[in-house]
C-alpha cells in the first residue's frame, strides 16, 4: 500500500476512533439527545396536561400572600422532617422548583456548573444567588436569611426522592451553605396549584408572613422590581 494512502487511511480511522471515545453517549436510536431534546421528550402536551388539572388535596396549600406560610409536611435530603416554621429567625426567600424547568435549572446555577443530568438550562438567566447579590448587595447564602428550594418535580415529573434532592444540592454547590436547603413536599404536594407557581420566588418576612410573591408566569410582584429590592430593604434594616 502508498505510504501516503496508509496514513491517510490510519488517520481517518483514528477520526472516527476519538470521535466514538468522545462520544459514549451514543444511543441505538441515534445520537444522544440534547438538553433541549430530553425536555421536549419528557414534557409532552398530555403529561404537562395533567399535571396542571392534578387536583389539590391539602388544606392550607397553596401559600397565600399577606398570610403565612402554610404548615405543610416537607421532608429535606436525608429524608428528614423539614419545617419552614423551624427555620432561623431571619427574613426567608422560597424557590418553587421543578428539575426540568430551564428556568429553575438557571436560577439553582446551569450557567455556572451545567444542567443538571444533563438537561436544558435557560441560557438568558442567571443563578438566584447572582441576582440577589446584584440588586440586594448582600449574599443569598448567608446567615442573615434563608433560602429554601422546594422542589415539587423530578425529572420524570414526578414527585422527587432525598437520594435525587442530594444530588441536585451537590450539583450545583448548595451543600456549601449552612442557611441553604432543598427539600419537597412529596406526592401530596405535585398538584396544579404547585405546577402553576413554577418558577417562581417568595419573599417572607422574620414572622413566616409572606411579603412578596413572584411565582408562576404571572406574578404579583416583579422579581427584580420589587421582591429583590425589598429583601435589601429586609437586611438592610437587620444591619442597623
Amino acid at each position: 500500500m502508498n505510504s501516503n494512502i496508509f496514513f491517510a487511511v490510519t488517520f481517518a480511522v483514528t477520526l472516527v476512533a476519538a470521535f466514538i471515545f468522545l462520544n459514549p453517549a451514543k444511543k441505538k436510536d441515534g445520537l444522544a439527545k440534547n438538553g433541549w431534546e430530553r425536555k421536549a421528550e419528557l414534557e409532552t402536551p398530555t403529561k404537562m396536561a395533567g399535571l396542571a388539572s392534578a387536583p389539590v388535596r391539602v388544606k392550607n396549600w397553596p401559600p397565600v400572600h399577606g398570610q403565612k406560610f402554610p404548615d405543610v409536611d416537607l421532608f429535606d435530603h436525608l429524608g428528614k422532617q423539614f419545617s419552614i416554621a423551624s427555620l432561623p429567625d431571619t427574613p426567608t426567600l422560597i424557590e418553587f422548583i421543578a428539575m426540568s424547568c430551564a428556568g429553575c435549572q438557571a436560577f439553582a446555577g446551569g450557567n455556572k456548573y451545567g444542567g443538571f443530568e444533563g438537561f436544558a438550562s435557560q441560557t438568558d438567566l442567571k443563578s438566584a444567588d447572582e441576582y440577589f447579590k446584584q440588586f440586594t448587595g448582600h449574599d443569598l447564602h448567608s446567615v442573615d436569611i434563608n433560602f429554601v428550594q422546594i422542589i415539587f418535580y423530578d425529572l420524570q415529573l414526578e414527585s422527587p426522592s432525598p437520594e435525587e434532592l442530594a444530588a441536585w444540592r451537590k450539583h450545583f454547590r448548595l451543600d456549601r451553605h449552612p442557611n441553604t436547603f432543598v427539600v419537597s413536599g412529596g406526592a401530596t404536594l405535585t398538584n396544579k396549584a404547585s405546577y402553576a407557581m413554577i418558577p417562581g420566588f417568595l419573599l417572607l418576612d422574620t414572622n413566616r408572613v409572606i411579603q412578596y410573591d413572584s411565582t408562576g408566569h404571572h406574578p404579583k410582584h416583579g422579581f427584580y422590581t420589587e421582591l429583590l429590592p425589598a429583601a435589601k430593604q429586609m437586611l438592610d434594616r437587620r444591619q442597623w
